[in-house]
Parts: structure tokens; sequence; C-alpha cells
């Protein structure tokens, strides 16, 4: 064989074998944080009727709020500092992106919970 045909040769199997490895090298593995999955609030006031509020973390970054005021929420969500105390800082960014907002949740008194602005939540 001839120079060329080996150089052919090499840049062929060289690209054969980078488009075998090119699903592995593009793929991004989305982590799942401590907060994916759903977390669920719910009480009873002091009228005897029950509230609840659930929130749901995707591992593509959105979530989803309800409750039984009835509210809806959705958008995406950024973890943007974790703390010693094992608090989570997130900034959510709703409405078609036109409005963010930044909450805390520290951990609560039972295991696989949060408190946020004073409601327990707690991981389904």
């Amino acid at each position: 064989m001839k120079t060329h045909h080996w150089a052919i040769l090499g840049l062929t199997i060289i690209l054969l074998i980078g488009l075998m490895l090119w699903p592995n090298i593009s793929s991004h593995d989305v982590q799942a944080d401590e907060l994916t999955g759903t977390w669920i609030a719910s009480i009873i006031n002091q009228e005897g009727q029950e509230w609840f509020m659930n929130y749901t973390f995707k591992t593509d970054g959105s979530y989803t709020v309800e409750t039984s005021d009835p509210y809806h929420e959705e958008g995406t969500y950024v973890i943007v500092n974790r703390f010693l105390d094992g608090s989570v800082e997130l900034t959510k960014t709703y409405e078609d992106g036109q409005k963010t907002y930044t909450m805390i949740l520290t951990p609560g008194s039972e295991p696989n919970s949060f408190v946020l602005e004073g409601v327990l939540l707690k991981k389904q």
C-alpha cells in the first residue's frame, strides 16, 4: 500500500471511532441535586380547613408549585449557595422569565424535610 492509502485508512478508522464515541462524549448527564423530587406541606388551619403546597423539582432544572389556594407556578431554578448547616439558597425564575425570586430552604426537624418561610416541606 502506498503512503496516501495508509493515511486515508487511518483517517477513516479515526472517524469511525469518533462517530461511535460521540454520543458518550456529547451527552450531558444531568445530576439530581438534593431538591430533586416532590416536597409536600400540609396543615389544617384553626378553622379546620386543610391547606397544602407541593413543590416538584426536576433534574432538568425546572420546578412546579401547586397550592390549595389554588395557586400554580412553574419555571426554572438554580441552586446558588449551600450552607454548612444544610440550608440551600436557590433562585427561581418564572412567568416566562419575567420574575425571579431567591429563597432559602433550611433543614427541617425531620429527616428529608426543609422549612420554607415557616412551612415544613417533606420529601415524598
